[in-house]
């Protein structure tokens, strides 16, 4: 293991300054600090942490996604289930850091990461982090990023990130409706942008477009992807004329909390409308009807992301990763012909 002496030498400063940067002191000029960072990011060195022969790996939340909001997701406890999996047989541990409020002011994030003891890092942010994810890759710390894409140029090009690809499943499932005789197909969507929703709603748009039907704005509904947006969703659809059949709901969460209104309120599904859903995890299998869904595997996006990290920790001269997985529908009882 790299030591601070080593960082000094190689940085061509000393061994004080090496501390002073690691522990983010204001009187070390940018310059230098960007100079000795470098050095600690190119020999991966980790600042003593516990006992020396565990590896800590981060999972971040960054801007705008909250660990202690995001946690609450089966997405998020899934991705925790697949990177502990991944995780179990090596000698390492995991670190839940919410950089909001983990970042000292003028820290870089490196400085933090080390500061804290940690190795590697993945990061869980959104649309509007993409520019915090560019920087951590940037500074050289091993990191990778889950279920965002990032371009092959520009500041974007050193992002290494594992993402599920939802379109096609998502494409799939619309057609499926528009075949059993809907038409008015409304798509209930996250209020904030990311890839996923986006890929989700572009095969949405497509299914319909294909089909010779438009898209009517007025069927396309964003709300909060939690569970009691469900009910609100399931009030504004029936009080559109004419109805809407069916519903496609991007949200897990979203779709059960529907799934549980439409119960409530005496709507039978499938056979006076139909919701298509989304699951990260296996809560289709505990709904009534079972949900039909698309589907992705975030125990395996966990693993893989975890997978990824250490081997960008392992191979400093490693080019970014990137891992796509697939995503699949599965047809169950909330869908069924449009009624007559």
């Amino acid at each position: 293991m790299s030591s601070v002496r080593e960082i000094a030498k190689l940085a061509g400063v000393s061994i004080t300054t090496v501390s002073r940067v690691l522990n983010n002191h204001p009187k070390v000029n940018l310059q230098m600090r960007d100079r000795v960072l470098e050095q600690v990011n190119k020999m991966r060195y980790a600042a003593a942490a516990g006992r020396p022969d565990v590896v800590n790996l981060g999972l971040v939340y960054i801007a705008e996604t909250s660990a202690s909001f995001m946690l609450n997701s089966p997405f998020d406890m899934a991705l925790l289930q697949g990177m502990a999996s991944e995780m179990s047989q090596k000698n390492y541990n995991l670190l839940i850091l919410d950089a909001s409020r983990d970042v000292m002011q003028g820290e870089t994030f490196t400085q933090m990461f080390h500061r804290r003891g940690v190795r590697a890092a993945v990061i869980r942010g959104g649309s509007r982090d993409r520019h915090l994810c560019a920087q951590i890759a940037a500074e050289g710390f091993p990191s990778v990023v889950i279920a965002e894409r990032f371009a092959d140029q520009g500041d974007e090009a050193k992002v290494s990130f594992v993402r599920s690809d939802s379109r096609q499943a998502s494409l799939e499932g619309v057609r499926h409706l528009i075949s059993l005789g809907h038409r008015r197909i409304a798509i209930c969507m996250n209020w904030k942008n990311d890839d996923d929703h986006t890929d989700r709603y572009n095969a949405y748009a497509q299914a319909l477009t294909e089909s010779g039907l438009e898209v009517d704005q007025s069927l396309v509904i964003r709300l909060p992807a939690e569970r009691r947006s469900g009910p609100q969703l399931i009030h504004r659809l029936m009080a559109l004329t004419p109805d809407p059949t069916a519903v496609f709901i991007t949200d897990p969460q979203t779709a059960i909390g529907a799934l549980h209104e439409a119960l409530n309120l005496g709507i039978s599904i499938p056979s006076q409308f139909s919701i298509l859903g989304f699951d990260d995890a296996d809560l289709r299998m505990d709904t009534f009807p079972p949900m039909a869904a698309v589907c992705q595997d975030a125990r395996q996006v966990g693993a893989a992301a975890a997978e990824v990290a250490l081997k960008l920790l392992a191979n400093p001269d490693a080019p970014p990763l990137r891992h796509v997985l697939n995503t699949w529908l599965e047809l169950r009882g909330s869908i069924g012909p449009v009624p007559s």
